[in-house]
């Protein structure tokens, strides 16, 4: 048995893994800041009066709580337009998605409340996107970035993060602490990202003659070469936070840090917080993760083209990732 040979039930919910522990920690409930009364600028007077700067002009400050507020309605107008506008199911629908939320999003069923329910997973989601673009930016390394992989036929659109030549294929994540720690332990990607980078490979070996004809989108490029034969898949981690379940304190916090950084065994090494994850696919028999990806995407498809809503009992419903979805509320009302 090779080494990932426990991914293979990885999307299924019935297992032993839980698939979405390491992509974000369910933070505590709090309660709505905006219910508070907003506190009233306080302006402070210099000691010594002088007529040269209009001192009855009211100054105007940063306020964290409104800055929510305005976050809040941003959230709502982004989701709300991203959830209008979709029509295709993407790679992390595959890697990790619920049926039941590609299903209402694609169908553009309304939701009682587009705003995140966690609103620092817009901070954490533009880090991410500046990660991306940092690396992409500054490394030569790359032959092909951000390739759009559009398959009509199998109502998929998605694009992979880095190709080198025609065998190599980089997937740069983003992850906090925590999931650093068990990365760098175990030596093994996040079975998420495992997932969505076969997902990748599956589509360039073997719908790449579809992908070619379609128009990319924006940002993106199509395929460069008319062949590939991925034999490598390279997860690169960028661990940028401690998730609020890791540290009591600031000074806890400082030394999880420590321990993490002496545990990469970089201790000198300045970017000690990037760590990769090679794998070498020659030695794996593919088709076994390769027919799980194939098999949800079908499974998706299917229930889009047929507009029946994915039973509870269809297996990849994901009822932990009820807390994030948009759609939670209606479908707890639907069986």
């Amino acid at each position: 048995m090779s080494d990932f040979e426990s991914l293979t039930e990885g999307l299924l919910i019935n297992n032993n893994i839980n698939v979405n522990a390491n992509v974000i920690a369910t933070p505590p409930k709090i309660e709505n800041p905006f219910l508070d009364k907003p506190q009233e600028d306080v302006v402070i007077k210099p000691a010594v009066q002088k007529p040269i700067i209009n001192q009855n002009r009211n100054a105007t400050f940063f306020d964290p709580k409104a800055f929510q507020k305005e976050l809040r309605a941003q959230s709502i107008k982004k989701n709300k337009s991203y959830h209008l506008a979709s029509e295709n199911i993407t790679a992390y629908d595959i890697a990790g998605g619920c049926s039941r939320s590609v299903f209402y999003r694609i169908n553009n069923v309304p939701a009682k409340y587009y705003g995140n329910k966690w609103l620092p997973v817009e901070m954490r989601c533009t880090i991410g996107t500046a990660v991306h673009d940092f690396i992409q930016d500054n490394c030569g390394v790359f032959t092909e970035q951000e390739v759009c992989l559009k398959v009509p036929s199998k109502r998929m659109s998605t694009r992979l993060d880095c190709l080198i030549n025609d065998n190599v294929l980089v997937e740069i994540k983003s992850c906090n602490y925590t999931d650093m720690k068990e990365i760098i332990k175990t030596g093994r990607p996040r079975i998420k990202d495992f997932y969505q980078a076969t997902l990748y490979k599956y589509l360039l070996e073997n719908h790449l003659e579809e992908a070619k004809l379609q128009k990319p989108t924006r940002g993106g490029v199509s395929p460069g070469l008319d062949k590939y034969n991925i034999e490598y898949i390279q997860l690169v981690y960028v661990c940028h936070e401690l998730v609020s379940g890791d540290s009591d304190s600031m000074d806890d916090a400082v030394k999880f840090a420590k321990n993490l950084k002496k545990l990469s065994g970089s201790k000198q090494d300045p970017f000690w917080f990037i760590q990769t994850v090679n794998v070498d696919l020659r030695n794996l028999d593919m088709s076994i993760y390769e027919k799980v990806v194939v098999d949800k995407m079908a499974s998706i498809k299917k229930a889009l083209d047929t507009n029946q809503l994915p039973t509870m009992d269809d297996k990849y419903i994901d009822k932990q990732a009820c807390f994030f979805c948009l759609h939670g509320d209606i479908c707890k009302s639907q069986p």
